[in-house]
């Protein structure tokens, strides 16, 4: 599902017709975020998170967008109530230094963006104790965290309401979108091709099909316990596959908030060396495997070296491209590397390297980086393998920063 539309009325006249994009939806949520900044990381009390997002500056204008809360309906006085809403909150918002790509990073984290269609709900109170309140007893989410009205096909009211989740409550609202009997909440995710995909009404983000790609529960070390899907992989994580095995770089603790909220690239630079885990399949899923002292990860690039790997036999077909980019103070280019301009305009440094090198000595210089001295600007290095040189612009733009 990729097309949603907002509903209010000046988004509509300056944003394409209203069509709902990531980039608008980015935009529009700068002023939410901003607001919101100081729970972005770091977790409120339980006893205080009924109140943590309802504050009193917004209260009034909250109030008359949704006068009978759940039971509003929907009018053109209700859509006009709610540009006021965001207006309002526009001014007053303070200043937090959130930019725009810490958004958009925000935003494409599962279990971000949840869908109210607000006509649907039960206003039965079952949302509100597996929530501690964020939900209050009509199923509504808090107006602190409201981004826009929307319009979803097939739905039971006319529009529905799009709001913000911090990390550190996507769990308890997972529950509260499986106990609510009203089947009234969805997650919305922005996929990686920057489409919507609603979860379903009453699904739990674990029944995304997207997520069965790559979902893995880590054991042992700083991250013992911690889930990791696809998405977390690819936004937080330096993912390095050594022949037929896969290892995840995870960030310090300490700067683990700061990489999911962009305050910090994924590949640092950090004061404090990553932290490594292999990830291995098991009849029960997933599993990461704290690697405490980088022996692990050493053993499985000399045996691949060595050629000791079982690896499936396949023809090889392409060239691996070797690409940089951020500071190159350290990097030896050689003579014959070429710049490649994305189709997100970003600058790349470029060139052929053998199917050898591609294979092995890309990902041990990756790891040779891992803890390094910090830079002045974050390097990124990928490693591309393409039919020919022409595919590198479509490629490189779907490095996240």
């Amino acid at each position: 599902m990729s097309q949603l539309s907002f509903v209010v009325d000046d988004v509509k006249k300056a944003k394409a017709g209203g069509v709902l994009s990531s980039d608008t939806l980015t935009t529009e949520a700068l002023p939410c975020l901003s607001w919101c900044h100081t729970f972005l990381a770091y977790a409120s009390n339980e006893e205080a998170i009924a109140g943590a997002f309802r504050s009193r500056q917004l209260a009034d204008a909250a109030q008359k967008v949704f006068p009978d809360s759940c039971h509003t309906r929907f009018s053109p006085s209700l859509v006009a109530a709610f540009d006021e809403f965001r207006r309002l909150r526009e001014k007053l918002r303070p200043v937090s230094g959130l930019t725009i790509g810490r958004v958009a990073n925000e935003l494409r984290r599962p279990g971000s963006l949840l869908v109210t269609d607000w006509a649907a709900s039960l206003f039965d109170g079952a949302l509100t104790p597996d929530t501690h309140g964020f939900m209050n007893d009509d199923g509504m989410p808090p107006w602190d965290t409201w981004l826009a009205l929307v319009d979803v096909p097939n739905v039971q009211g006319p529009a529905c309401l799009l709001s913000w989740v911090p990390y550190w409550l996507s769990e308890r609202i997972d529950l509260a979108i499986q106990v609510d009997a009203a089947e009234s909440l969805s997650w919305l995710f922005i996929e990686d091709n920057l489409t919507f995909m609603l979860n379903g009404w009453g699904q739990s983000v674990r029944s995304r099909p997207t997520g069965l790609k790559m979902k893995a529960i880590l054991h042992g070390g700083p991250y013992d316990g911690i889930i990791l899907d696809h998405h977390d992989i690819n936004l937080y994580t330096q993912f390095m596959p050594i022949g037929i095995r896969q290892f995840v770089a995870m960030p310090p603790p300490k700067d683990w908030d700061a990489v999911r909220r962009g305050d910090k690239d994924k590949g640092g630079p950090f004061d404090e060396a990553c932290l490594g885990y292999e990830l291995i399949r098991t009849p029960f899923g997933v599993e990461g495997r704290f690697d405490s002292d980088g022996s692990i990860l050493a053993d499985a690039l000399q045996e691949f070296r060595e050629g000791k790997q079982v690896v499936p036999n396949a023809d090889f077909t392409g060239q691996y491209f070797k690409c940089y980019r951020g500071d190159l103070h350290d990097v030896a280019l050689p003579d014959d590397h070429f710049v490649v301009t994305d189709e997100k305009g970003r600058e790349w440094h470029c060139f052929a390297v053998s199917k050898e090198e591609g294979e092995t000595g890309g990902f041990a210089e990756m790891v040779s980086r891992l803890g390094g001295k910090p830079s002045t600007q974050p390097l990124r290095l990928v490693i591309l393998l393409c039919n020919d040189q022409s595919e590198l612009v479509a490629k490189l733009a779907d490095q996240i920063d």
